[in-house]
């Protein structure tokens, strides 16, 4: 069974997991660990190799419909060692493209889970991008992204009103994946499709094609 730390429960409770907020947001720890961006969420984890921070920051530097949003986002996961020190585990970093108003995180979509029960969490982010106002639903583009055992996992999606303008691919890693973990994903996007989140192509039961872009 998979242990789900719930990223969403922490949202709506408005907390971060976290038992020292004040220093994992001091500007000299932020320098140290990297985040140059302004952070927008920060969560922290613990799992049988050891304990964890998960920054979530985003440049803010646009506005759509009185939304903040950005053209620049990043997440940051930093080993924490006993002392405090952070240690960095990997970055991801996106950009909004020319044709979207701006980009933010999901993190009531996200997840702090142990999908293949080995005690190894594997946080999975969830971000998108809005299009300009005037470009409906054709342009709105979703982005699942894990780390699974050090492998970079990506789900690129777009939507659309029509079925045969939306589109979601994965890169070769996905495809990789325990036959469990990629349920667990497509699952996921499903769900969020049912819930009225994101419109995913449904083609073929919601499983990304291969990513041609690869």
């Amino acid at each position: 069974m998979a242990l789900v730390l719930a990223a969403p429960a922490l949202c709506r409770a408005g907390g971060s997991g976290c038992a020292d907020d004040a220093g994992l947001l001091q500007a000299q720890t932020l320098a140290a660990a990297g985040v140059r961006l302004p952070v927008v969420r920060h969560f922290c984890y613990q799992d049988r190799s050891g304990s964890y921070v998960l920054y979530l920051a985003a440049k803010s530097d646009r506005q759509q419909g009185g939304e903040r949003l950005s053209s620049m986002l990043q997440a940051h996961l930093l080993k924490r060692a006993p002392d405090g020190a952070l240690a960095p585990q990997w970055t991801v970093r996106d950009f909004a493209a020319s044709g979207d108003a701006g980009g933010w995180f999901s993190p009531r979509l996200q997840e702090l889970a142990d999908l293949d029960g080995d005690g190894l969490i594997e946080p999975l982010l969830v971000y998108r991008f809005s299009p300009r106002e005037n470009e409906g639903l054709c342009c709105e583009r979703i982005k699942l992204v894990m780390f699974y055992h050090g492998r970079k996992v990506a789900i690129r999606a777009e939507s659309g009103e029509m079925d045969g303008s939306r589109s979601t691919v994965a890169n070769a890693a996905f495809f990789s994946l325990p036959g469990a973990v990629r349920r667990h994903l497509v699952d996921k996007m499903e769900a969020m499709y049912r819930a009225g989140d994101f419109t995913f192509d449904n083609s073929y039961r919601f499983v990304p094609r291969r990513d041609p872009a690869e």
